[in-house]
């Protein structure tokens, strides 16, 4: 699934915490991220930046912004799961007995991708690095600079393994790292014969 389509699991438990059984929060919620991120002079934004934005974009009264950030969350941890094979490799590292980092573009800072790390079965991750604490995004790709300094090792010793080209490979290699590009699985499923051939039919 999309990103954007846990707002769509979020929009009738908003409308019930802020009285308003018409608001379309999946499109507002949305929307607050793109002006976010195009008023923003940093590489990343935060959940709260996010928020922020909303509230000024409509009458929901600014005390309920921490309840609907939980919310947020919560949803996000209810519906993430680990996928199979990027779990094998990660546990095949750890039998390796390999340091393992997480570098992440999002939005919510170490402390809640920490939560949600260690309920999908990563909790014995040595150090997570995420866009929001430094400004700086795998995106940008400025973001890398900060890991490798900070854990003292040759980017040429770190293995990047990730989902998007451009972030994950290319951006990563621009600093040295060795990568390895495991797809989405929505990626996987579009390039399979019977997805495009029912695609194709609709």
């Amino acid at each position: 699934a999309a990103p954007h389509e846990l707002f769509l699991y979020m929009q009738r438990e908003v409308r019930q915490i802020v009285g308003d059984k018409s608001l379309e929060f999946h499109k507002l919620r949305r929307l607050a991220e793109h002006r976010t991120r195009q008023g923003s002079t940093r590489n990343e934004v935060s959940i709260d930046d996010i928020y922020d934005t909303l509230l000024s974009m409509s009458d929901i009264p600014p005390s309920f912004k921490e309840h609907l950030i939980e919310l947020e969350f919560n949803t996000e941890l209810k519906y993430c799961r680990a996928r199979e094979f990027g779990f094998k490799l990660f546990s095949h590292a750890v039998n390796q007995g390999k340091r393992i980092i997480c570098v992440s573009d999002f939005y919510y800072g170490k402390i809640f991708l920490r939560r949600l790390l260690d309920a999908t079965g990563y909790g014995s991750l040595v150090d997570v690095y995420v866009s929001t604490d430094f400004g700086e995004s795998k995106s940008e790709g400025t973001l890398f600079k900060h890991v490798f300094h900070h854990l003292g090792v040759p980017p040429s010793k770190i293995l990047h393994v990730g989902d998007n080209r451009a972030s994950d490979v290319v951006n990563a290699e621009k600093f040295g790292f060795k990568t390895f590009f495991h797809p989405r699985a929505m990626a996987i499923l579009a390039g399979l014969p019977i997805f495009k051939e029912s695609w194709s039919s609709m």
